[in-house]
C-alpha cells in the first residue's frame, strides 16, 4: 500500500475537521462574531492612527501605528495560543479594514472634529468612547475563542 493506515486516518480526521469548521463558520452567530471583531479592529485602528496624527506623525507612520494598534493584540494572542498563521494573515479582510480605518482616523476624524467644533476634552471623550466600544467588541470575541 502506498498510504499507511495511520496516515489515511490522520488525513481523514483533518478533512472532517476542516468540513466542520467551514460549516460552523457559516452560522449567523459566527458571522456576527466576525463582524464584531472587524468592528473592534477598525475602532482601535482609527483611534490609534488619530492619536499618532495628533502626536505629529506623518500619514504612513500613523497608518502603521493604527494597523499595529488594531491588529497587535489579536496577533499576540494567536501566537501565544499557537494559532498560526495569525488571523489577519489567514483572512486579509482584517488587514484591509485596519488600513482603511487607519486612513479614516488620520484624515477624516480631524475634519469631523473641526466641522462639529469639538476639541480638547470633548474630542478625548469621543476617542475614549470609541476605544471602549472596541474593547467591548474584542472582549466578546476573545471570550468566544476561549470557550471554543
Amino acid at each position: 500500500r502506498l498510504v499507511g493506515r495511520t496516515a489515511f486516518a490522520h488525513h481523514e480526521r483533518l478533512v472532517l475537521s476542516e468540513f466542520v469548521a467551514k460549516a460552523h463558520g457559516q452560522h449567523l452567530g459566527q458571522q456576527l462574531l466576525r463582524g464584531t471583531a472587524l468592528l473592534g479592529v477598525c475602532f482601535f485602528s482609527a483611534s490609534g492612527s488619530h492619536a499618532a496624527g495628533e502626536a505629529g506623525m506623518h500619514a504612513v507612520g500613523a497608518l502603521l501605528v493604527g494597523a499595529v494598534t488594531g491588529l497587535g493584540g489579536g496577533t499576540v494572542n494567536n501566537v501565544v495560543v499557537g494559532a498560526t498563521p495569525v488571523g489577519w494573515m489567514r483572512d486579509t479582510a482584517f488587514l484591509k479594514a485596519a488600513l482603511l480605518a487607519g486612513l479614516l482616523g488620520f484624515y477624516a476624524w480631524p475634519l469631523v472634529e473641526r466641522q462639529l467644533g469639538c476639541g480638547g476634552a470633548a474630542a478625548e471623550g469621543v476617542r475614549f468612547g470609541v476605544e471602549s466600544a472596541a474593547l467591548g467588541a474584542l472582549a466578546v470575541v476573545g471570550a468566544q475563542q476561549g470557550i471554543v
